[in-house]
């Protein structure tokens, strides 16, 4: 028995061809489904938006800005946020209110107390001695050489926000150069000698 293979022989194939029913695309009913979903979220994502500006607007309206004017205006002063304190001297010496002195050179110093507060609240905040502005550092502390005149001189020191002086404090002094020292006059104790009793 003899066998014959046959040669190069290929099956047929039918061609598939896909045919649509109607126009492409929109007779799927899931389809159309979903585009009314897709078309519904954004009808959804506007309206929340248009809510969303309306809201801010509202809230916004309500709410008051600051006008210029005001952001510029200091809160006000009050005396206990503004202290400080005031050392006279001539030489090491201490000097205090109403002392006589020999010598027409004092030295008035001192620190505000919670300096960078006080200077971040009021800007335009001065101390001033006899009207005059004085040097002040980070820290608060000053110092002043003053010359006295013969006769009684008033140190006034202040603190100056917006041109008004606030914790005015004076010391007057007298400077007398003819003055002595004054130390207190000794008294002569008389000399007394009791002679011995005899009994």
């Amino acid at each position: 028995m003899a066998f014959t293979v046959p040669q190069n022989k290929v099956p047929e194939t039918k061609e598939l061809v896909l045919k649509p029913k109607g126009k492409p695309g929109f007779d799927d009913e899931r389809l159309k489904s979903l585009i009314k979903v897709v078309a519904w979220q954004g009808r959804i994502i506007v309206l929340l938006l248009v809510v969303i500006v309306v809201l801010s607007i509202v809230k916004t309206s309500s709410l008051k800005l600051p006008t210029q004017s005001v952001v510029a205006s200091a809160p006000p002063v009050s005396e206990q946020s503004l202290q400080y304190n005031v050392f006279t001297y001539q030489g090491p010496k201490p000097v205090k209110h109403g002392d006589i002195v020999k010598a027409n050179d004092v030295s008035v110093l001192g620190q505000l107390f919670d300096y960078r507060e006080i200077k971040k609240k009021w800007p335009d905040l001065l101390f001033t001695v006899n009207g005059a502005a004085i040097p002040v550092n980070d820290n608060g502390a000053y110092a002043v050489d003053m010359t006295l005149k013969i006769g009684p001189n008033v140190i006034e020191t202040a603190i100056n926000v917006n041109g008004q002086d606030y914790e005015r404090r004076q010391v007057v002094l007298t400077y007398n150069p003819q003055v002595a020292t004054t130390t207190p006059p000794v008294s002569p104790v008389p000399a007394t000698t009791t002679a011995p009793t005899k009994p």
